[in-house]
């Protein structure tokens, strides 16, 4: 999908490239500007479908209410991946959304390779932390004063 949008901006856009660099340098910036588009839109259409639960209905091979969790384990992925430094954010989404290499990342990102992975290492102690904050939250029960007690 981001490649047919980068290809239409190309073609679109063409009169516009000003030759004071590599045209593969243009269409990688075209690119990696779609792909940054796409996380923003994703982390938003997850995260304002979080409360949609009624409008799920169960199929055949998975329960409704495996399918709410599922739901709401995306949108918690969705909002950690949505904290994350926008360059870690990138890496995660085109590794895991895109299965792009680490090389494609690296041209992408105008980095070296191993900047790629100290990103992505960096990238998911974070998204693991913040699970782990949201799956603690979510199981610990709220604290009672004691006068609601008695």
């Amino acid at each position: 999908e981001v490649v047919v949008e980068t290809m239409y901006e190309v073609w679109k856009n063409a009169s516009r490239f000003a030759g004071r660099s590599m045209v593969t340098t243009w269409v990688l910036g075209i690119a990696r500007h779609k792909t940054l588009d796409k996380l923003r839109i994703r982390g938003k259409d997850v995260a304002e479908t979080l409360g949609d639960e009624a409008d799920v209905v169960a199929d055949s091979t998975a329960s409704a209410y495996q399918m709410i969790a599922d739901k709401q384990r995306d949108g918690q992925v969705a909002l950690c991946l949505e904290a994350l430094p926008d360059a870690q954010r990138e890496c995660m989404y085109m590794v895991f959304y895109e299965d792009a290499p680490l090389g494609e990342i690296a041209v992408l990102q105008s980095c070296p390779e191993n900047t790629v992975k100290t990103r992505l290492f960096h990238a998911r102690r974070k998204m693991r932390e913040c699970l782990e904050r949201q799956i603690w939250s979510a199981s610990v029960p709220p604290k009672t004063s004691n006068s609601e007690v008695a």
